[in-house]
């Protein structure tokens, strides 16, 4: 990485370049990123030319990577807090998260009250995302005694939280 030790001895003189170019703010990041483009493009020959940085090379590259900067701020659009509280589907959003804490909630206190071994089993599942193949592999717990208490588990769930879970998909979040 001796070329990058040659390029930071100019690092003012970059940060002075994007200065120019109108960007006060995140001079310094469009810097580091072209550092880091440079480093992913393999342009390294370009850089440095008898073991001193190619200025027009690296302003060539920096208006590069700020043009670029400024087409995706640009992209981006700031919407003031006003507008959104103004929304009539705010309050409906923020009803359907409350109702869906509220279910998650009441099947995770069900799955807590249940023995250890269908508990730490189903967690186990629900949050790894593996298959059951994988856990049986990784647990030397057999294929099909996980299948079995999965499908148990998960029939439980089911039978308990089927009406809530009802009332979720018709927005009747009242009734949770």
């Amino acid at each position: 990485m001796d070329w990058l030790k040659v390029i930071v001895d100019y690092h003012d003189e970059w940060l002075s370049i994007v200065r120019s170019f109108g960007e006060k703010t995140y001079s310094e990041d469009l810097v580091q990123e072209t550092y880091l483009r440079l480093h992913r493009s393999k342009a390294i020959d370009k850089v440095i030319v008898n073991g001193k940085p190619n200025r027009a090379f690296m302003y060539v590259a920096l208006r590069n990577n700020y043009i670029t900067f400024v087409r995706e701020k640009s992209k981006a659009h700031k919407v003031s807090i006003d507008k959104i509280k103004r929304l009539p589907a705010h309050d409906e959003i923020s009803e359907i998260y409350i109702a869906n804490d509220r279910l998650e909630n009441r099947i995770k206190k069900e799955i807590s009250q249940w023995h250890w071994y269908d508990r730490e089993l189903f967690t186990l599942y629900l949050n790894t995302g593996k298959s059951m193949r994988k856990l049986s592999a990784e647990t030397n717990i057999s294929l099909s005694s996980i299948a079995n208490t999965i499908k148990n588990c998960k029939a439980k769930l089911r039978e308990k939280f089927s009406e809530d879970f009802e009332d979720y998909k018709n927005k009747d979040y009242s009734k949770l």
